[in-house]
């Protein structure tokens, strides 16, 4: 009990600064889960383009081509007939360095092209992948291939312009209802709140539960615990315990106020499961604090590592950014990392119906956090006795 006590009050020291951090992090994870509960929908708001057009025909299906554009983008016409290689690579640029969201080249032979069903009848220039550039392009396309039914039909290059523009017109206006069931945050909002508890979560029990062990490992403290009348199983039972007992405190807090946060959840009624999935995430953070303990003495440079290793595992390992900007190699990578598999977890939990466990898949999510931590641990323990071992 005494060593228990001596753990727990070797904390007081370091109360100010996890006060701070807790605080920052309760602020930023209400901030961060508010405005990144809608980001799905916020992502394809439709926006006007900046689209410049080189009309090298100046023909009726080329001004009808124009005009169609002009409805939804802003449309800038340069009627010059050859473009020299400076200009094209100075168009090229102009889409590179963002004066221009798209250029759509119209050659002479365009007309004919179209009537023809010529899927390069136009040429375009737009940044790379980007959503924008395929959705235009893709737009252009399908009022092209409009446009060549109806002259095939008989239909003059006018009268098929505007027809193909109010046909797509028409396409473009679904009728959307969608039904309040709660007054509160949308279904992804709980999402969003307990997959940024895991920088959180991480970071105040990393913190703490490593500066404990630095306190604990100084040299006079430790003399004095080794010469006390408790036997070496008891006096590290105790240190465990009181380690343990820190880092749950630490995540009940945290699940208290993310339960708070999603009080109005529809998906509230899954609570259980984010709350096991946070508890299986909590001894990774024992872990890290061994690990980082085991080679760190003193406050400053705790610090400094577990910002850095933390916050870059949250950036590849869907916390901070999703998976789906991401790409297929840090995907990958993100695999190896204890803070993708939390997130996985999260993910599955969200998907599955209300009242139904998530499956397999979860228990594997939880079991392979489980394993990263005893590495983890593991690792710490070795590193901490080759140093003595070595007198390092």
């Amino acid at each position: 009990m005494p060593v228990f006590n001596a753990t727990i009050k070797s904390l007081r020291r370091f109360i100010p600064s996890l006060v701070i951090h807790l605080s920052l992090f309760l602020l930023f994870a209400s901030l961060f889960a508010y405005f990144g509960a809608d980001t799905a929908s916020e992502v394809f708001r439709e926006s006007e383009l900046n689209v410049t057009v080189v009309d090298q025909e100046d023909s009726e299906t080329s001004r009808a081509l124009i005009h169609f554009l002009a409805t939804d983008e802003k449309v800038t016409v340069d009627k010059q007939k050859d473009l020299s290689q400076t200009e094209l690579q100075t168009l090229n640029d102009s889409v590179r360095f963002d004066i221009s969201d798209f250029v759509l080249i119209i050659p002479e032979d365009f007309s004919s092209k179209v009537k023809d069903g010529d899927d390069h009848a136009a040429r375009y220039i737009a940044t790379g992948d980007t959503a924008s550039g395929e959705l235009l392009s893709h737009k252009i396309r399908s009022y092209l291939k409009d446009v060549m039914i109806y002259l095939n039909s008989g239909y003059s290059e006018k009268e098929a312009g505007e027809l193909a523009a109010a046909q797509l017109a028409d396409a473009a206006k679904p009728e959307v209802k969608i039904a309040e069931t709660v007054n509160g945050p949308s279904d992804p909002y709980i999402q969003s709140v307990f997959t940024f508890l895991a920088y959180s979560l991480l970071t105040t029990v990393t913190l703490s539960v490593a500066m404990i062990l630095i306190y604990m490992r100084e040299h006079d403290l430790y003399a004095r615990i080794s010469v006390s009348g408790t036997t070496f199983f008891t006096r590290y039972a105790a240190m465990a315990g009181a380690v343990l007992f820190v880092a749950i405190g630490l995540c009940v807090v945290l699940i208290a106020f993310a339960l708070y946060l999603t009080r109005s959840d529809p998906s509230i009624t899954k609570a259980g499961l984010y709350i096991l999935n946070a508890f299986a995430l909590m001894p990774v953070g024992i872990g890290f604090a061994f690990l980082i303990s085991s080679f760190a003495r003193n406050e400053g440079l705790v610090n400094m590592l577990t910002t850095m290793l933390l916050i870059s595992m949250c950036f590849i390992s869907g916390v901070f950014v999703p998976a789906e900007f991401m790409s297929e190699k840090v995907l990958a990578a993100s695999h190896y990392l204890p803070l993708y598999w939390y997130v996985h977890g999260v993910e599955l939990i969200t998907d599955s119906p209300a009242g139904c466990y998530p499956g397999g898949d979860f228990t594997l999510s939880l079991f392979v956090q489980l394993l990263f931590a005893a590495v983890l641990f593991c690792a710490g323990i070795v590193i901490s006795r080759k140093k003595e071992l070595y007198a390092v």
